[in-house]
């Protein structure tokens, strides 16, 4: 195998386009476009936002027979908005969502159901 030297151009090249490529990985994250509105907890306190670490909230849950859309607490999105609500866990869910107070829908009239995992009262 020939072994080829590098001179000083082809190494100001070099360098130079793993330079843009870095400032490029740094600056193109950023950008927004891409940013997921249910992922968005802006005017959440720090109570609100304490809900989905205290119930484990995530955007996508493990357990296909238990989503956000088919839980007790479901509040569907109004219109065509992307993200849902929940009377558990504060700020936007989304529907293939998941958390530990997920509870199988009640018939109408029955009595609310008790939040598996809630903190005691007292």
């Amino acid at each position: 195998m020939k072994k080829r030297e590098m001179n000083r151009r082809d190494f100001i090249k070099w360098g130079s386009s793993l330079a843009a490529l870095g400032i490029a990985g740094a600056v193109l994250p950023g950008c927004g476009g891409s940013k997921d509105p249910c992922s968005d907890l802006t005017g959440l306190t720090e109570e609100d936002k304490l809900t989905r670490v205290t119930f484990a909230y995530r955007d996508k849950t493990l357990i296909p027979a238990k989503k956000c859309d088919n839980c007790h607490f479901y509040i569907a999105p109004v219109g065509d908005a992307p993200c849902a609500g929940c009377t558990v866990v504060k700020g936007p869910v989304t529907p293939e969502g998941y958390c530990n107070a997920w509870v199988e829908p009640q018939p109408e009239g029955a009595p609310e159901p008790e939040i598996p995992g809630a903190p005691a009262e007292g």
